[in-house]
């Protein structure tokens, strides 16, 4: 098996929005364009980022973590209820 995975930590924006970030490969750094609406927990693909093996190079999975602030204040809960309100809830 010549491929890996990497997890890439993404914030709600981000995955919201969409963005491009530099990702680091076994080759050196590359930007990758997450699309807009992205789920927590997707993979993306770069073809031939992964290991060698032989002639050949395997392909390197991203797979997208949404975080969320780790500090607490009214703000950011006012930003998170309304977006709880989006779901219905």
């Amino acid at each position: 098996v010549n491929y890996l995975i990497n997890k890439e930590k993404i914030t709600v924006g981000e995955a919201y929005f969409g963005a491009v970030k530099d990702v680091e490969t076994p080759w050196g750094p590359v930007m990758l364009t997450i699309p807009k609406g992205t789920q927590g927990g997707s993979k993306m693909r770069l073809k031939g980022k992964g290991v060698k093996s032989g002639n050949a190079r395997g392909d390197l999975y991203v797979q997208l973590v949404i975080t969320i602030p780790s500090e607490r204040n009214e703000k950011t809960e006012k930003a998170v209820e309304d977006l709880e309100k989006c779901y219905g809830r």
